[in-house]
């Protein structure tokens, strides 16, 4: 998978990991006004503690991203190829943001990646959310919270 990434962060192990996904006909240009208070939240305000190492991947074939060749492109395959790459970039747990396709990708990186997945938070409307759930293949995905605590539910 050739894909463009943008990552943004000071390299502390303390940080968790985040993926942001955009959605058609968008790209990953719409979270440039959030990653430097994700990355660097002292800067704008916030507490350092809450500074994550921002992910920001351009899916291939929507919006500045490059081409794809050939079909298959489904969001499973997207998610398997992020995963991968989320590996090679060092990082074994990590959450993910999506919205609209984006969405259906970070449930899908849940279903591929379910140790390394802490979290999945989807933006989508009511339509998008029904095929978010085809896109797992009608799974339910069932945990917990990284603490323990706070039981969650997609699906």
């Amino acid at each position: 998978m050739t894909t463009s990434c943008c990552t943004r962060s000071r390299r502390r192990r303390t940080r968790c990991p985040l993926v942001l996904l955009h959605g058609y006909p968008s790209s990953a240009v719409e979270f440039l006004d959030v990653i430097g208070p994700l990355s660097d939240p002292t800067s704008h305000g916030g507490d350092r503690r809450d500074a994550f190492h921002v992910i920001v991947p351009f899916l291939p074939g929507f919006g500045l991203a490059p081409r794809v060749n050939g079909h298959g492109w489904t969001t499973a395959k997207l998610a398997a190829g992020l995963v991968e790459i989320m590996g090679r970039l060092g990082y074994s747990r990590y959450g993910v943001q999506g919205g609209d396709v984006g969405a259906g990708v970070a449930q899908d990186m849940a279903v591929a990646d379910p140790d390394g997945v802490v979290g999945i938070h989807v933006v989508t409307d009511m339509l998008a959310a029904a095929a978010v759930r085809s896109f797992a293949g009608g799974r339910s995905i069932r945990g917990t919270s990284p603490s323990g605590t706070v039981p969650w539910w997609s699906g």
